[in-house]
């Protein structure tokens, strides 16, 4: 065998100790940090972050087809003395590529699939984690700690204040509770309106069951009805459970609107809606509806004295989307989402 060959297969043969060596390496120092710091955050009470766990699971996987093909490519290399051992080469190592695609995505579908657990950030910059337990769905919830980990925590008074804060960008403060033993809280941008919280939802991007929205639309709607509403619609406090759901609830100014007096009312809504939109402010002189968006309650009645027939919201802003905004909020949208109300 000729020497010029021979120093050839001992530099491949290097080549491949080396790339097998630091693959072998990357892999062992991932593997050991990853669980020192299991080990590390555990004692402090943190845990990772999901992203975490989902990339050391993904890179336990990549890393061994990637240390099979070099060493399986560095194989085949020496195939290339004719021009058929390269056809053959090229068509061993893409065959491996195809396998070692499938099987990847393979196994990422079967950790999605086996994985029980799952982080959603919510609006307050804090996370919801949700347990597979069978059929059904446990949540607790953690706060971030840095890039790496979170820390659960127990929701509280305090941690009330601090999520309704965070969402709308305010200082909110505990008053009390509520005669239904629900916390209450006021902050000075919103002028001190009561937000009530009736606990945790386990839906939706905000943790927290309250009613700011409502509040807040209701003490617009008394502030501006004799700007607005015109054309004799009355008000009322609508004590009833607004929510849909069981729990007592704080009382809404509601909009009541007649059978007879449906396009009317609604040019005063949409009259309402797009000051709403591009004038109201905050105590601060932000934009009242930049963090949340408004929700006007309507009773429907027949007549006048009848008693009501049938309940619906109509949000607005220039928040999240919110159907009704003031680029395309209409009289004829309006009347057509009232004239529902009485079917």
């Amino acid at each position: 065998m000729q020497p010029k060959m021979l120093n050839s297969k001992k530099r491949n043969r290097q080549i491949g100790i080396k790339v097998n060596t630091g693959i072998i390496a990357v892999w062992g120092m991932m593997s050991v940090l990853y669980y020192i710091g299991k080990i590390i955050t555990g004692g402090q009470q943190l845990e990772y972050r999901e992203w975490v766990n989902s990339w050391y699971v993904l890179l336990f996987w990549f890393i061994p087809l990637l240390l099979i093909g070099v060493n399986f490519w560095l194989q085949l290399r020496k195939l290339h003395e004719q021009e058929k051992g390269r056809k053959l080469r090229t068509i061993c190592f893409s065959i491996y590529c195809i396998f070692s695609v499938l099987f990847f995505l393979a196994a990422i579908f079967l950790y999605a699939l086996m994985h029980d657990t799952t982080e959603t950030t919510l609006d307050d910059g804090n996370f919801r984690i949700g347990i597979r337990a069978g059929s059904q769905n446990e949540y607790y919830y953690a706060e971030p700690v840095n890039l790496f980990t979170r820390k659960a925590f127990e929701w509280n008074n305090d941690k009330y204040a601090e999520s309704l804060s965070r969402t709308y960008d305010a200082v909110f403060q505990y008053t009390g509770d509520d005669e239904n033993g629900n916390p209450q809280f006021v902050a000075s941008e919103y002028f001190d309106i009561k937000v009530t919280v009736y606990g945790i939802d386990d839906d939706g991007s905000n943790a927290l069951d309250e009613d700011l929205r409502f509040m807040v639309t209701s003490a617009r709607l008394q502030e501006e009805r004799e700007k607005y509403f015109i054309n004799g619609e009355e008000f009322e406090l609508f004590y009833e459970d607004y929510f849909g759901w069981s729990s007592p609830r704080n009382p809404v100014y509601a909009l009541v609107v007649y059978d007879d007096m449906i396009e009317e009312t609604a040019e005063d809504i949409v009259a309402f809606i797009k000051n709403e939109c591009e004038n109201a402010v905050r105590a601060d002189g932000k934009p009242l509806y930049e963090k949340t968006y408004g929700s006007i309650y309507i009773l429907f009645k027949s007549s006048d004295g009848s008693d009501y027939i049938g309940t619906r919201n109509i949000p607005y802003a220039n928040y999240d989307s919110i159907w009704v905004n003031d680029e395309n909020v209409s009289v004829e949208d309006i009347i057509s989402y009232l004239e529902s109300g009485f079917r």
